[in-house]
């Protein structure tokens, strides 16, 4: 005799809550498409099983790694089929990282920047503030 398990069904904030995120979260990624809605029950509330729960973690950590909403759409592409190719994903990861690291290189320069602004700052009065001034001086 199979046994089988009973199906676990969510409310949408039982759904958020395990996957560490808000129901305003589902309700977007259900918008844009990356999340399937869901049947309602008769009662009108939405029941999300452990499918729903999987993909869901799976859209945060994406979002977790910077990834954007079209990129998570390419990856979910290759989770959705049968067969998919890693090849594909390790692309789609190898570019993340590339922006990433750009983004580093702005991020270092935009510390430098602040740095500097701080350093000059004599802490006196407002109107001659050097981080103020800076900030008012196109680049």
């Amino acid at each position: 005799m199979e046994k089988r398990m009973a199906l676990t069904l969510m409310t949408i904030g039982e759904l958020a809550d395990q996957a560490h995120c808000l129901p305003e979260t589902v309700r977007y990624y259900e918008k844009v498409g990356l999340l399937e809605p869901v049947q309602r029950m008769p009662s009108g509330h939405r029941r999300f099983d452990m499918d729903n729960l999987k993909r869901l973690v799976f859209l945060r950590r994406c979002r977790e790694l910077g990834f954007s909403t079209q990129r998570m759409r390419e990856l979910l592409t290759f989770v959705d089929q049968e067969e998919p190719e890693c090849d594909d994903v390790r692309a789609i990861a190898a570019d993340q990282l590339k922006e990433i690291r750009a983004r580093i290189v702005d991020l270092k320069k935009m510390q430098s920047v602040l740095k500097r602004m701080i350093a000059s700052c004599e802490q006196g009065a407002l109107s001659d503030c050097p981080i103020i001034e800076t900030l008012y001086k196109a680049p």
